[in-house]
């Protein structure tokens, strides 16, 4: 039995690292956040190695060198693997990472206290994954031996389930009642549905589900945001660090967001110098400005809450008798998903946040860890005593355990003929009750079986009516058109006739007209003859008067020879005229 004085919590993430020590007491955990590189109480799981991978340092302060990220699932399989030897990418960010705990923890020997590392739940060879991971930690320097027992190996869920459990248990969590942890994290969220045994030990009761949605993928759409509003030109001219430092301003707005546009102040992109150092260069052309609305932050947000929203929702629905929701993680510090998810689910379960729930793997891990230790170091002693009253007590010692048993046996026994008991009384009540409700459905179905059958008479009844009703109408009907149709009959016998003496007084009719017509030709051709007779009696007399004409030009041409050339009686002259104008007529 070793005598540790600290256990050390260690998460290897695959983007971020943290650690956690206590002297052996749960309640007073302390979590590393001195990080010369770091945010708060995380650490970049990054390598920075030479061109011979030989040198190498850790953070993200080696931006000249090669980067050798995400490669805790080495233990795995990478799409894009590191020119490495298997396990080394680990085995130096063990080393480098272990010379910061040492610094923290100068007064403990790494031998003298309990290493605990958590490890990703779907790693599926937790056994293999435990003397891989003692190995590298051993060549890290971490371990005084390959076989040391003060290395231990846990998964993320249960250290936070475990340390959802304890402060949930100053709720009134009861044995057998089951809860839900929501593990909010930068990348994924997880959920996992525990149930709680004697001892204060946990089960996990259905599988780990996980989806990516976590807080990255807001700052993510907040980038996207800041490049729909300056370019992709623009954005290109922004480094990486800037980018880093625009997520961290981002980060706090997201948490701080409670989805009420009252308690939202307009952020503007253009105020405030730290701001402006984030995106200006030194030409003029190269700045820009924006706000940040209400509705921005509230379209980047909403999506990835609403996910997590539903996908609790479905889990709820698959648990009964849970007890509460326990939300952890980084996201889970966002007060508008707070407040959805109180709204949400309030009036079913308790909703949880317990303190400092963003460490709550490293807090589990070193509380889990500590108090297996003081239980043992508990039993060490009481051990020791017990040896000691052993050899004056053995024969009641074991009539003691052997009386122990059968009361354990006794208990169980009365507490399963308790619960079958009580299962019998629930299946007579379901029987009872299920032949209750067959009853009153048949009730309800033979009720509804005379209603149809009476309503159906009447309806045939009302039929037959209708049909002698039909038959009688059709029959007045056929002998009314029959008449109708003798009627027209005679009628148009009748038109037939009357046309046909038409017919023949008009075929009379016209004989009278030819014959007429033949004697009016006869006329026309004898007015012919006499009109042949006229015209050449009328051109006879045109020529008459011609003459006549003529010879009275004749004739005033001589009286005028007359007048001029002698005197003569006018009485003659005008008894001329007479005689000329006698003549013309």
């Amino acid at each position: 039995m070793n005598d540790y004085r600290a256990v050390i919590g260690i998460n290897l993430g695959t983007t971020h690292s943290s650690f956690a020590y206590s002297f052996m007491n749960p309640s007073n955990i302390c979590i590393h956040k001195e990080w010369r590189d770091g945010i708060g109480y995380k650490f970049p799981t990054v390598l920075y190695y030479d061109d011979e991978y030989r040198n190498v340092t850790i953070g993200r302060n080696g931006h000249d060198r090669n980067p050798v990220e995400l490669f805790k699932l080495l233990l795995g399989k990478m799409e894009n693997e590191p020119p490495l030897q298997h396990g080394k990418a680990i085995i130096d960010y063990f080393r480098e990472f272990g010379k910061i705990v040492k610094r923290t923890i100068q007064h403990v020997d790494f031998d003298q206290a309990l290493i605990v590392l958590t490890v990703p739940d779907n790693n599926t060879m937790l056994t293999r994954s435990f003397f891989t991971m003692r190995e590298y930690a051993f060549k890290a320097g971490l371990l005084r031996d390959p076989l040391s027992q003060n290395f231990r190996l846990t998964t993320e869920s249960k250290a936070i389930a475990l340390y959802c459990m304890k402060y949930l248990r100053e709720h009134n969590l009861s044995v057998g009642e089951k809860f839900i942890v929501v593990d909010c994290g930068d990348n994924t969220v997880y959920l996992s549905t525990m149930l709680l045994w004697n001892n204060e030990k946990l089960c996990l009761i259905s599988e780990r589900i996980e989806i990516d949605c976590g807080g990255d993928l807001a700052d993510q759409e907040f980038l996207k945001f800041i490049e729909r509003k300056i370019g992709s030109s623009r954005m290109n001219l922004i480094s990486e660090n800037k980018l880093q430092e625009i997520k961290n301003i981002f980060g706090s707005i997201k948490l701080s967001f409670t989805g009420i546009q009252s308690e939202f102040v307009t952020i503007n992109f253009d105020s405030g110098f730290a701001l402006r150092q984030l995106f200006y260069r030194n030409d003029n052309n190269n700045r820009w400005n924006f706000k940040l609305e209400f509705e921005d932050v509230k379209a980047i947000i909403d999506p990835i809450v609403e996910r997590i929203v539903q996908l609790v929702d479905s889990q709820l629905r698959l648990c009964d008798n849970c007890f509460a929701i326990s939300l952890v993680g980084d996201f889970g510090r966002s007060k508008y998903l707070q407040l959805r998810i109180e709204e949400k689910f309030s009036t079913r379960v308790l909703v949880s946040r317990p303190p400092n729930s963003c460490t709550a793997i490293l807090r589990g891990a070193n509380s889990d860890q500590a108090y297996i230790i003081k239980l043992e170091e508990e039993n060490k002693k009481a051990q020791e005593f017990n040896n000691l009253l052993h050899e004056k007590y053995d024969g009641l010692q074991e009539k003691y355990d052997n009386l122990q048993e059968i009361e354990i046996k006794y208990v169980n026994q009365i507490r399963i003929n308790q619960q079958y008991k009580n299962d019998i009384i629930l299946k007579d009540q379901s029987e009872k009750q299920r032949q209750n409700n067959y009853r009153l459905l048949y009730d309800d179905l033979q009720k509804n079986y005379d209603d149809l059958t009476k309503k159906y008479n009447e309806e045939i009844n009302q039929n037959q009516i209708i049909d002698e009703k039909f038959k009688n109408d059709i029959n007045g009907i056929e002998e009314k058109y029959q008449n109708q149709i003798n009627d027209i009959s005679r009628q148009y016998q009748k038109n037939i006739e009357l046309q046909e003496q038409r017919i023949n007084q008009l075929q009379q009719f016209l004989e009278l007209k030819e014959n007429k017509l033949q004697n009016l030709e006869k006329e026309k051709e004898e007015l012919n003859a006499e009109n042949d007779n006229l015209h050449q009696k009328n051109t006879n007399l045109a020529n008459q008067l011609e003459n006549i004409l003529l010879q009275n030009t004749i004739l005033k041409d001589d009286v005028s020879n007359i007048v001029s050339n002698e005197n003569i009686d006018q009485n003659y002259i005008i008894s001329l005229n007479n005689d000329i104008s006698f003549r013309t007529k």
